[in-house]
């Protein structure tokens, strides 16, 4: 018979039976990194300067909100995420200025 696979080649799997004593799976944890301003890692943090937009080709300064950018370390003394720069919140008005000057630089491609 071709193209079909003898009997012989064929495997029925069968799973264990739930149980409903066994336990709930956990993913094991761990805390957090965390540095602070003792450790030598702290010096070397990045830092982003998000604080200015590339529209058309041009680098601006930015005036307008701006969200803060964290890090997932946390700060040792704080408990909270480090915060390593500021990004530029843009509105409509001016992600939409930003977009069309992205279609026109891309030029379908060309």
């Amino acid at each position: 018979r071709h193209g079909s696979l003898p009997h012989s080649m064929f495997v029925l799997l069968l799973a264990p039976p739930l149980s409903s004593a066994s336990a709930p799976f956990a993913l094991p944890t761990a805390p957090p990194a965390s540095v602070d301003a003792s450790d030598s890692m702290w010096d070397s943090r990045p830092f982003v300067d998000g604080r200015k937009t590339c529209v058309g080709g041009a680098v601006e300064a930015w005036s307008g909100p701006s969200e803060e950018v964290t890090s997932p370390v946390f700060d040792a003394r704080t408990g909270k995420r480090l915060v390593i720069g500021q990004l530029a919140t843009m509105g409509e008005v001016d992600a939409v200025r930003a977009v069309e000057a992205s279609a026109a630089a891309w030029d379908h491609g060309q």
